[in-house]
C-alpha cells in the first residue's frame, strides 16, 4: 500500500516538474520572439535616425511589427534583418569562443533565434512580388523599390545567405555544442 502511494507521488512530482519546465520554456520562447522582433525593429529605427529621418510610429506586435520613418530608403528597409543577423552572428561567436557550458541555459534561446533568422532570410528569398499575405515581406518589397538589382539577384543572394548560415554556421555549431554536454 505504501509503495503504491510512493509511486503515485513520484508520478505526480514528475508531471509537476515537466509542467514547470514546459511553462519556463514557453515563457522563454515568447521572450525570445519578442526580443527578436524588438531587435529587428530597433535596426529600422537606428537606420532611420542615422539617415537624418524621424521615427513617426513603432508597432511591436509580432505578426505586424513595423516602423514608420520619414526617410524610406533601401538601408532603412534592410536594417532590421541586418541587425537580427548581426546579433545572431555575434551571439554565436561569443558562445562558441567561450564554450557552451557557460551558456547552457541560453542554448534553446540561441536555437530559437537561429530559426527566426533562417526563416527571415528564407522569406526574403521566397517573397519577392509574392501576393500571399504571410509572404508579403514589406521590408523586401520597399528595398527592391530603392535599389538597382533584380528580384532574381535578391532571391539568389537571400538563398545564398540562408544556405551559408544553415550549413556553414548553424548545423556545425548546434551539433558540436549539444554533443559536448548531454546535460541540457
Amino acid at each position: 500500500m505504501q509503495t503504491a502511494r510512493k509511486n503515485r507521488m513520484k508520478v505526480a512530482n514528475k508531471i509537476l516538474k515537466d509542467a514547470i519546465v514546459g511553462i519556463i520554456f514557453g515563457v522563454g520562447a515568447t521572450l525570445v520572439l519578442f526580443s527578436y522582433t524588438g531587435t529587428h525593429e530597433a535596426g529600422h529605427c537606428v537606420a532611420c535616425w542615422l539617415q537624418g529621418g524621424s521615427v513617426t510610429a513603432v508597432n511591436l506586435a509580432v505578426a505586424s511589427a513595423a516602423v514608420n520613418c520619414t526617410t524610406n530608403t533601401a538601408i532603412f528597409n534592410a536594417a532590421g534583418t541586418f541587425v537580427s543577423v548581426a546579433v545572431w552572428v555575434v551571439g554565436t561567436a561569443i558562445f562558441t569562443i567561450n564554450g557552451w557550458s557557460a551558456f547552457r541555459a541560453l542554448r534553446w534561446a540561441w536555437m530559437e533565434w537561429s530559426i527566426l533568422v533562417l526563416a527571415e532570410s528564407a522569406i526574403w528569398a521566397a517573397a519577392p512580388g509574392h501576393h500571399s499575405a504571410w509572404l508579403n515581406n514589406i521590408d523586401e518589397n520597399w528595398f527592391l523599390l530603392h535599389v538597382a538589382i533584380t528580384r532574381r539577384l535578391l532571391i539568389a543572394g537571400c538563398w545564398t545567405l540562408f544556405a551559408t548560415l544553415l550549413i556553414g554556421v548553424w548545423i556545425p555549431v548546434a551539433l558540436t555544442s549539444f554533443r559536448r554536454s548531454p546535460n541540457l
